[in-house]
């Protein structure tokens, strides 16, 4: 059997920017799924949460005679990301509420009310960032997916002489509905049309 070599070099950095799209609240792909991309990402951060395994010892005397141990299993994925500026189209995918429109242009955003926190939609999200081949030679991109997000309301903070940047916090799972693990990424050619 012949080895399978990696062709990308896998050197990634910056954050190109997400694309998010609402899933059913079964978690399934919509009939005609739409895509939004936030081209104003600052940053990713990705924590993981584990459901540690139990370990048993199993002792005579003054000496261990046998041991068990599980194995810890991912059960979800914390993400926090930074946005250079209020979106709220962003806002209203991710953590739920309503986009306020006058005369078709987006005047305002409306939080979820506490009776309507319990039924947000989850969301699919794919973070881009770029993929060098050495020596500043773009060779590509990275796609991260998440494929079952339920994000919170961004938290900003307003500072005299600082730019406001919104913080979102979404927490990943695997998504059964689409028979997908909790995170998969995969190299691509070129940034979605969201993003370009």
């Amino acid at each position: 059997m012949a080895i399978q070599v990696q062709v990308r070099t896998g050197y990634i950095a910056g954050c190109r920017g997400l694309v998010i799209t609402q899933l059913t609240a079964a978690g399934a792909m919509p009939v005609t799924p739409v895509r939004y991309g936030i081209r104003t990402a600052q940053a990713v951060e990705e924590e993981r949460e584990y459901a540690e395994g139990e370990r048993i010892t199993q002792r005579g005397g003054d000496r261990v005679l046998a041991q068990r141990e599980a194995e810890d299993v991912l059960v979800a994925i914390n993400l926090t990301f930074r946005n250079a500026r209020i979106d709220a189209r962003a806002v209203e995918i991710i953590a739920g509420g309503a986009v306020r429109f006058s005369g078709g242009n987006v005047v305002g955003y409306d939080a979820p009310l506490l009776s309507a926190q319990g039924t947000r939609l989850p969301f699919l999200t794919e973070v881009f960032a770029e993929n060098y081949l050495g020596q500043s030679v773009l060779q590509g991109f990275i796609r991260v997916i998440y494929p079952l997000c339920i994000g919170r309301l961004p938290t900003q903070s307003f500072t005299d002489n600082e730019w406001a940047a919104p913080e979102f916090e979404i927490r990943v799972r695997e998504n059964p509905t689409l028979a997908l693990p909790a995170v998969r990424w995969e190299f691509v050619d070129a940034l979605p049309a969201e993003l370009a």
